[in-house]
């Protein structure tokens, strides 16, 4: 059993309570080092800055999930039938455009894991760009090029919240999240609570992804490669 990514992210997102703390926020210290009364735009800068913190986080889960998922599949098979038909299917579609002749001789023996690893590393290189905007479209395509499964977003489902409308809610942070980095200054101010409730979306996406590709893995393999993930009453 490998460590769990949903533990990782939950972990890294811990530490923005130094940004998002209201005790933390009371002064800020100007260029000379010296205490000033908080400002607005200093709390907004923060704020700002725990948006793209929290995207971030939200990228990296995403990718070493999907990545540690492929990794735990290959390890655990034995020839290529058991391996995702997915998966294998877009392996020999990328081998038959080879212009190589003999490219399909590459799979005979094991040579199809190192196939599978080529192929694991040219989905990471082909999405980490799109993966800068880790939308909904882009994160159910990466679980798809890599473990087979199927709108992995259509799990993000808890009380109050269904996959349509947490994909909305998603694809809203990313953009705004885009608006920071790229412009700073947003159409409107980035509340504490706005912050907050972004940490703990994320925190409930990662617990609902992990815990799909967590049964998507065990389908696969008969084993589950991290324990189940938890956060409050979702699991």
């Amino acid at each position: 059993m490998i460590y769990h990514p949903h533990q990782t992210v939950r972990e890294n997102l811990s530490e923005l309570s130094a940004l998002v703390n209201p005790d933390l926020r009371s002064a800020t210290r100007d260029y000379w080092g010296r205490f000033r009364p908080r400002v607005p735009w200093a709390v907004n800068a923060l704020n700002k800055s725990a948006v793209v913190l929290t995207t971030a986080m939200w990228e990296a889960f995403v990718e070493d999930t999907a990545t540690a998922a492929f990794e735990f599949v290959i390890n655990s098979a034995s020839n290529p039938n058991d391996v995702p038909r997915k998966v294998v299917k877009f392996v020999c579609a990328k081998l038959k455009s080879d212009k190589n002749e003999i490219a399909s001789w590459r799979l005979a023996g094991d040579g199809w894991r190192s196939e599978l690893k080529k192929y694991r590393d040219g989905v990471i290189t082909r999405y980490a760009g799109s993966l800068n905007s880790p939308r909904s479209g882009q994160v159910d395509d990466l679980f798809l090029y890599l473990t087979g499964l199927k709108r992995v977003s259509d799990s993000w489902t808890w009380q109050g919240m269904n996959a349509a409308s947490a994909k909305k809610k998603l694809d809203s942070y990313i953009s705004h999240r885009g608006e920071i980095v790229h412009r700073f200054k947003t159409t409107k101010d980035v509340t504490r609570g706005y912050v907050v409730e972004y940490i703990q979306f994320v925190l409930r996406l990662t617990v609902k992804t992990a815990n799909r590709v967590r049964n998507h893995t065990h389908k696969i393999t008969g084993q589950h490669p991290w324990k189940a993930a938890r956060f409050r009453s979702v699991r």
